[in-house]
């Protein structure tokens, strides 16, 4: 489970990170351009899948990368969080006995 608030902290990162990254790409390839040539000049026809996704578009690839940087700060608190939450028992220095070999 969770072992502190890095370690939530990071994977709530790392999953808002994910979203965000997945958000950006469907941007990304939610623009479609059908170009037609005519003697007269070329038209492009602009097409967008989804349209909630259209204003996204100029921004798909600071939104990706935005995604990828959340993710990957939120792997190292996540990892940091958790080697700080495992708790090492301290070494045990007991005497040790002679061994005897028995026949």
């Amino acid at each position: 489970m969770l072992k502190n608030r890095m370690m939530s902290s990071g994977l709530v990162l790392l999953v808002s990170g994910a979203f965000v990254a997945l958000l950006g790409f469907s941007a990304w390839i939610n623009y479609s351009q059908q170009c037609y040539v005519n003697p007269g000049g070329f038209p492009c026809d602009i097409q967008y899948q989804v349209a909630l996704l259209a204003p996204l578009y100029a921004l798909s690839t600071g939104i990706i990368e935005a995604g990828l940087l959340f993710g990957i700060v939120g792997s190292i608190l996540a990892y940091i969080g958790h080697s700080k939450g495992i708790k090492t028992l301290p070494s045990q220095n007991t005497k040790s006995r002679p061994v005897t070999a028995s026949t």
